[in-house]
């Protein structure tokens, strides 16, 4: 069984997130990744909209770990997996939506880490 993921306890002036349609979910950034590039100012808790036909499974297999093929979970929802980190590569398993300010976010710092790697590249040709 899998435990359950950190869930920090609300105050009394944070906001709190209810679902609106049901395809919505609520996002959670797992603890030990907070400080990731790509969730740069992005909040702790946060809402998309996900129509996934399939869910990824959670847990990382040892034997998958040794040769280099597993990927790394950086949040997610009561379903599993939302955003996964594998090599260079990051996954999101939700609709990138301007009702949902976080997923511009996310995109957004995206870009502006490839441009500056990019950047670099050219540099050293």
């Amino acid at each position: 069984m899998k435990p359950l993921p950190y869930k920090p306890k609300k105050t009394s002036e944070e906001e709190i997130l209810y679902l609106n349609t049901l395809y919505e979910q609520i996002v959670r950034i797992r603890k030990f990744h907070t400080q990731h590039w790509i969730l740069k100012d992005i909040k702790q808790e946060f809402k998309v909209t996900c129509l996934n036909k399939w869910d990824p499974h959670s847990v990382n297999i040892s034997d998958i770990a040794k040769v280099g093929k597993n990927y790394i979970t950086l949040a997610e929802s009561d379903k599993g997996p939302q955003i996964i980190e594998h090599n260079n590569s990051i996954a999101v398993q939700f609709i990138i939506d301007e009702r949902y300010p976080e997923t511009i976010k996310l995109l957004c710092n995206f870009i502006t880490k490839m441009s500056e790697e990019i950047k670099v590249f050219c540099l050293i040709l």
